[in-house]
Protein backbone atom coordinates (compact mmCIF):
# COMPACT_ATOMS: atom_id res chain seq x y z
CA UNK A 1 0.00 0.00 0.00
CA UNK A 2 1.05 3.21 -1.07
CA UNK A 3 1.91 6.49 1.33
CA UNK A 4 -1.36 8.50 2.07
CA UNK A 5 -1.11 12.68 1.03
CA UNK A 6 -2.79 15.73 2.53
CA UNK A 7 -6.02 16.84 0.90
CA UNK A 8 -6.52 20.81 0.67
CA UNK A 9 -8.97 20.46 2.77
CA UNK A 10 -6.14 18.96 5.43
CA UNK A 11 -7.92 15.36 5.50
CA UNK A 12 -5.74 12.46 4.44
CA UNK A 13 -6.40 10.38 1.18
CA UNK A 14 -5.56 7.12 -0.28
CA UNK A 15 -3.11 6.80 -2.76
CA UNK A 16 -4.82 6.24 -5.76
CA UNK A 17 -5.41 2.64 -6.78
CA UNK A 18 -5.56 0.74 -10.06
CA UNK A 19 -8.43 1.80 -12.39
CA UNK A 20 -11.35 0.97 -11.65
CA UNK A 21 -12.38 -1.43 -15.21
CA UNK A 22 -14.68 0.68 -17.77
CA UNK A 23 -18.12 -0.20 -18.15
CA UNK A 24 -19.05 -1.87 -21.85
CA UNK A 25 -21.52 0.47 -23.62
CA UNK A 26 -22.67 -2.39 -25.15
CA UNK A 27 -25.57 -4.10 -23.67
CA UNK A 28 -26.51 -7.66 -23.58
CA UNK A 29 -29.17 -7.32 -26.23
CA UNK A 30 -26.92 -5.01 -28.46
CA UNK A 31 -27.10 -6.25 -32.04
CA UNK A 32 -24.46 -8.06 -33.99
CA UNK A 33 -23.47 -7.52 -37.16
CA UNK A 34 -24.02 -10.74 -38.92
CA UNK A 35 -26.34 -12.69 -41.46
CA UNK A 36 -28.02 -13.97 -38.34
CA UNK A 37 -28.95 -10.42 -37.29
CA UNK A 38 -30.62 -9.53 -39.85
CA UNK A 39 -34.25 -11.14 -39.05
CA UNK A 40 -38.11 -9.90 -39.62
CA UNK A 41 -38.68 -7.63 -36.77
CA UNK A 42 -40.75 -9.77 -34.37
CA UNK A 43 -37.98 -12.46 -34.55
CA UNK A 44 -35.28 -10.54 -33.48
CA UNK A 45 -36.28 -10.18 -29.66
CA UNK A 46 -39.37 -8.31 -29.85
CA UNK A 47 -41.61 -10.73 -30.08
CA UNK A 48 -41.86 -14.10 -29.13
CA UNK A 49 -44.89 -15.46 -31.65
CA UNK A 50 -44.55 -17.64 -34.89
CA UNK A 51 -43.75 -15.21 -38.19
CA UNK A 52 -47.08 -16.94 -39.77
CA UNK A 53 -49.05 -14.75 -36.90
CA UNK A 54 -47.63 -11.30 -37.52
CA UNK A 55 -50.02 -8.36 -38.72
CA UNK A 56 -47.24 -6.22 -39.19
CA UNK A 57 -44.33 -6.50 -42.15
CA UNK A 58 -40.91 -5.78 -42.42
CA UNK A 59 -39.70 -2.81 -44.75
CA UNK A 60 -36.10 -1.94 -46.06
CA UNK A 61 -34.43 0.35 -47.97
CA UNK A 62 -34.72 -1.75 -50.93
CA UNK A 63 -38.53 -1.88 -50.46
CA UNK A 64 -39.26 1.69 -49.03
CA UNK A 65 -40.66 3.29 -51.97
CA UNK A 66 -42.84 0.10 -52.62
CA UNK A 67 -44.16 -0.68 -49.68
CA UNK A 68 -44.77 2.80 -48.26
CA UNK A 69 -44.23 5.74 -50.47
CA UNK A 70 -46.26 3.34 -53.28
CA UNK A 71 -49.35 2.17 -51.25
CA UNK A 72 -52.66 2.68 -51.67
CA UNK A 73 -53.98 2.84 -48.14
CA UNK A 74 -52.14 4.72 -45.06
CA UNK A 75 -49.28 3.34 -43.85
CA UNK A 76 -47.54 3.33 -40.64
CA UNK A 77 -44.12 2.90 -40.07
CA UNK A 78 -42.33 1.92 -36.98
CA UNK A 79 -38.29 2.83 -37.10
CA UNK A 80 -37.18 -0.07 -34.55
CA UNK A 81 -33.79 -1.55 -33.46
CA UNK A 82 -33.35 -4.66 -31.34
CA UNK A 83 -31.29 -3.15 -28.47
CA UNK A 84 -34.19 -1.06 -27.79
CA UNK A 85 -36.24 -1.14 -25.18
CA UNK A 86 -39.02 1.24 -26.05
CA UNK A 87 -39.38 -0.62 -29.33
CA UNK A 88 -39.88 -3.80 -27.47
CA UNK A 89 -42.81 -2.15 -25.33
CA UNK A 90 -44.58 -0.54 -28.53
CA UNK A 91 -44.93 -3.68 -30.70
CA UNK A 92 -47.74 -4.92 -29.25
CA UNK A 93 -49.45 -2.01 -29.46
CA UNK A 94 -48.50 -1.77 -33.22
CA UNK A 95 -49.42 -5.58 -33.66
CA UNK A 96 -52.60 -4.93 -32.04
CA UNK A 97 -53.54 -1.40 -33.82
CA UNK A 98 -52.38 -3.65 -37.43
CA UNK A 99 -54.87 -6.49 -36.37
CA UNK A 100 -57.64 -3.59 -35.73
CA UNK A 101 -57.02 -1.41 -39.22
CA UNK A 102 -56.09 -5.06 -41.54
CA UNK A 103 -57.28 -4.13 -44.59
CA UNK A 104 -57.70 0.16 -43.97
CA UNK A 105 -54.29 0.79 -42.96
CA UNK A 106 -50.82 -0.85 -43.69
CA UNK A 107 -47.86 -1.24 -41.05
CA UNK A 108 -44.13 -1.92 -41.25
CA UNK A 109 -41.51 -2.26 -39.46
CA UNK A 110 -37.92 -1.14 -40.34
CA UNK A 111 -35.05 -2.49 -38.50
CA UNK A 112 -32.60 0.50 -38.55
CA UNK A 113 -29.52 -1.35 -37.66
CA UNK A 114 -29.80 -3.36 -40.93
CA UNK A 115 -31.12 -0.36 -42.88
CA UNK A 116 -29.66 2.92 -42.45
CA UNK A 117 -30.07 4.40 -45.88
CA UNK A 118 -34.32 5.11 -45.61
CA UNK A 119 -33.55 6.29 -41.46
CA UNK A 120 -31.25 8.58 -42.59
CA UNK A 121 -33.27 9.95 -45.77
CA UNK A 122 -36.32 10.49 -43.44
CA UNK A 123 -34.81 12.53 -40.81
CA UNK A 124 -35.34 9.64 -37.99
CA UNK A 125 -32.62 10.39 -35.14
CA UNK A 126 -33.86 7.77 -32.78
CA UNK A 127 -35.98 5.12 -31.95
CA UNK A 128 -38.37 4.11 -31.75
CA UNK A 129 -39.89 6.58 -34.50
CA UNK A 130 -43.92 5.68 -35.64
CA UNK A 131 -44.13 8.05 -39.54
CA UNK A 132 -47.80 7.82 -40.62
CA UNK A 133 -47.94 8.33 -44.84
CA UNK A 134 -50.97 8.80 -46.85
CA UNK A 135 -50.40 9.26 -50.50
CA UNK A 136 -46.76 8.73 -50.25
CA UNK A 137 -46.65 11.96 -47.77
CA UNK A 138 -45.24 12.02 -43.91
CA UNK A 139 -48.40 13.53 -42.57
CA UNK A 140 -47.93 12.98 -38.85
CA UNK A 141 -44.85 11.62 -36.95
CA UNK A 142 -43.67 10.50 -33.23
CA UNK A 143 -40.24 9.73 -31.60
CA UNK A 144 -40.29 7.99 -28.66
CA UNK A 145 -42.62 5.31 -26.93
CA UNK A 146 -46.13 6.54 -27.28
CA UNK A 147 -49.40 5.21 -25.67
CA UNK A 148 -51.82 3.22 -27.72
CA UNK A 149 -54.73 5.83 -27.63
CA UNK A 150 -51.79 8.45 -28.60
CA UNK A 151 -51.20 6.38 -31.98
CA UNK A 152 -55.38 4.81 -32.61
CA UNK A 153 -56.09 8.66 -32.61
CA UNK A 154 -52.99 9.39 -35.09
CA UNK A 155 -54.94 6.21 -37.21
CA UNK A 156 -58.32 7.42 -36.91
CA UNK A 157 -57.25 10.72 -38.49
CA UNK A 158 -55.89 9.68 -41.31
CA UNK A 159 -58.88 7.59 -42.16
CA UNK A 160 -61.45 10.42 -41.65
Amino acid sequence: MGTWSTTPTGRPSRPPGPAAPRPSTRSAGSPHRDSESVQRCHGAGLDSRPVDNLTLDDVTDATFAELVLGAPVPVVVGYWATWCSPCRQLQPILEELASRYRGRVRFLCLDTDANTVTPEAEGVRGVPTIQIFVDGLEVRRFQGAKTKLELQEAVEAVLV
